[in-house]
């Protein structure tokens, strides 16, 4: 009978032994995590009145796209937002979000403008030839011209006093100054017409304009491209972010924010010492109090060094969720993150406990 009992007591013990390795008890790792849009684009204005447009990319957590638009200091800039394109639900990749424009550059473009003109009426005038009837008329228009250029001459005069004195503004004063400039240039031409008619150009003295209006043709391009490239469009289809955030950094006023929603970004930081249960694909549960939030995710990223949180080391798990059905916007939440590992042994399971009671 004796033996009996010890049989059945070291078959109990072996199955108990063996319960700590063979069966398998659920393991899941439960912590708080936040959650970002895919991507998200912003536009931000610096205190010295520089834009900046940043593109960041919260998958690869990384920035994407950075550029800075820089103004001369005294230059007359105007920034017009696409209000009817902002109240809209949905942005597309390209729309026009914002208008910027320089006046110190469109004042450039005016004067180039005006000098191939001047360059183009001057070649045209050396290669033509004129009867003497034709040079009287050419005469009187140098005249004219002459007579509008000293007028426009003592009007600049009186609206450079009036400037200083500031009873004008800047534009009006600029005004006054491109058209003097215009007044100057059709003297030239007139005066340049008249001076070809009567001598004539030699072929290579008629090579050095052509080559001067190819050249100022070749910068008023790049000149509109630039303006052009001022004009700011969305890199990204999504969403306007209609959210009132704390200000991180005193240095940047937000002027707009768009998120890309069709996916989102949950971050879950998770004690140093789960990291040999973790794998990337597993499945995650995204859940909120609220329940405004109650979706599934994967691993796609597993931090490979930790950091100090709370005093206790921790890694980050990235999690990428499919937001193309729900379409809502999260930026900034906290929620629940439950990461469903694969089943363990009951030893391990203890372990774990002994763990978290230890780092507790």
């Amino acid at each position: 009978m004796k033996k009996k009992w010890t049989f059945a007591g070291f078959i109990i013990a072996l199955l108990i032994s063996a319960s700590f390795f063979f069966i398998k008890i659920p393991y899941d790792i439960s912590e708080t995590a936040i959650v970002q849009p895919l991507k998200e684009w912003g536009i931000y204005k610096t205190l010295d009145g520089s834009i900046i447009t940043m593109l960041t990319d919260h998958y690869n957590e990384q920035v994407e796209t950075y550029q800075t638009s820089e103004f001369q200091r005294g230059d007359i800039s105007s920034f017009v937002f696409n209000k009817e394109l902002l109240n809209k639900s949905v942005i597309k990749k390209g729309d026009t979000i914002a208008w910027v424009s320089s006046n110190d550059l469109k004042l450039q473009l005016i004067a180039l403008k005006r000098e191939l003109s001047y360059q183009q009426s001057l070649l045209l005038s050396y290669q033509a030839g004129n009867k003497p009837e034709e040079l009287q008329l050419i005469k009187e228009r140098i005249e004219l011209a002459r007579e509008e250029f000293e007028t426009q001459k003592s009007l600049l005069k009186r609206a450079s006093a009036l400037f200083e004195q500031q009873l004008i503004s800047a534009q009006e004063y600029d005004l006054a100054k491109n058209e003097y400039k215009v007044k100057e240039y059709t003297l030239q031409i007139e005066e340049a017409t008249y001076k070809s008619s009567q001598t004539g150009l030699k072929a290579e003295d008629l090579n050095v304009i052509k080559a001067q209006i190819e050249g100022l043709a070749s910068h008023i391009n790049a000149l509109e491209s630039h303006i052009a490239g001022f004009n700011i469009l969305s890199p990204i289809s999504g969403t306007v972010l209609r959210q009132r955030v704390p200000t991180v950094n005193n240095d940047l006023d937000i002027l707009v924010r768009i998120a890309d929603v069709s996916s989102v970004i949950a971050y879950i930081p998770v004690d140093y010492f789960e990291e040999p249960y973790l794998e990337i694909g597993q499945r995650v549960e995204i859940t909120s109090t609220s329940g405004i939030i109650n979706q599934t995710g994967e691993i796609v990223s597993i931090d490979n060094s930790a950091q100090l949180i709370n005093m206790r080391p921790k890694i980050f798990v990235t999690v990428l969720i499919d937001n193309s059905e729900n379409g809502k916007v999260f930026s900034n939440m906290m929620v629940k993150g439950k990461i469903k590992c694969k089943p363990v042994s009951v030893s391990e399971y203890l372990k774990r406990v002994v763990n978290m009671v230890f780092e507790n």
